[in-house]
């Protein structure tokens, strides 16, 4: 029996998103409804970054690499870190100008 096993771990494969269907996702959010009993910095970021979550689970093809496990190493799970791609950093940039931009 071998001590070592492979096992899959999932990310979100932004090369394949569908950075068009994100962009109306959020064009079609109404804004001004999520954000009117909003009084700090803190929820406003905590609903854009719900929504820009729930766009990435809509519209990022998810995909799975083989990870090597050794079964004679003990290691806690670490939880799931989070890369920001630059796709995504201008397809946020670009969604705040303009959200401030009708805003303001």
């Amino acid at each position: 029996m071998s001590d070592n096993q492979d096992i899959f771990q999932s990310y979100y494969d932004f090369s394949s998103g569908d950075y068009e269907a994100m962009e109306s996702y959020l064009m079609n959010v109404n804004w001004s409804y999520e954000f009117t009993f909003v009084f700090n910095v803190e929820d406003y970021w905590q609903i854009f970054a719900n929504h820009l979550n729930t766009a990435i689970e809509a519209y990022v093809p998810m995909k799975k690499k083989p990870i090597h496990i050794n079964r004679n190493v003990t290691t806690e799970p670490t939880g799931r870190s989070v890369v920001f791609c630059p796709c995504c950093a201008e397809l946020l940039a670009s969604f705040v100008f303009t959200f401030f931009a009708c805003i303001y």
